[in-house]
């Protein structure tokens, strides 16, 4: 809902709970839910597919099709973004933010890892690129979502300590102070 040039309307209503009490209520609250919502529960999943993920060297270039997609649009985006946010074109960052995280993470990559979290031979390397996603994203939203980016990133931690392509580095103790992701020109792969 952010927009740049024009206020929202907040239409706010008294509502009464079960137990009597009475709580401020609005249609906005329920639409701005939704998508910490779906960020929380596909870094639930990521995090759960995660244990046992031991850090290693990746060659970009030999990874699937699937994680050289995610790996370009991740880049692009925070490309973007990061143009965006240095215009102060906030709306625009954030729209991008939840298209990226929305539709090409939670719908697409996270059912394209399934599979290949299943399989012990591919394991390995997915997990680490999802670890990778993740982390990039935690950066990214942080600005937007500081309260469920800082929670994920703190059990992010505590499962990947060491993360990154193509060398694993060791990860900020928290979101707050991580650098602002920045990923090779190599990566954008059309």
């Amino acid at each position: 809902s952010a927009t740049e040039t024009q206020d929202l309307r907040m239409p706010v209503e008294r509502a009464k709970l079960p137990d009597e009490r009475e709580v401020n209520t609005s249609e906005r609250f329920e639409q701005g839910r939704t998508f910490p919502n779906k960020f929380w529960n596909a870094a639930r999943f990521a995090l759960m597919n995660l244990d046992g993920c031991e850090p290693a060297p990746v060659r970009v270039e030999t990874l699937p099709v699937e994680d050289r997609w995610i790996l370009s649009l991740l880049a692009t985006t925070a490309t973007e973004v990061t143009r965006e946010l240095d215009a102060f074109a906030f709306a625009e960052a954030t729209k991008r933010l939840r298209d990226f995280t929305w539709n090409d993470f939670c719908d697409w990559y996270v059912e394209f890892a399934k599979g290949r979290l299943r399989d012990p031979i591919t394991r390995p390397v997915a997990q680490r690129v999802l670890a990778l996603i993740l982390d990039g994203l935690c950066r990214l939203l942080h600005p937007i979502v500081p309260f469920v980016t800082e929670q994920v990133w703190q059990a992010l931690g505590s499962i990947v300590p060491s993360r990154g392509l193509p060398e694993p580095t060791s990860a900020a103790e928290s979101v707050c102070i991580a650098a602002w992701p920045s990923y090779p020109d190599s990566w954008h792969d059309p």
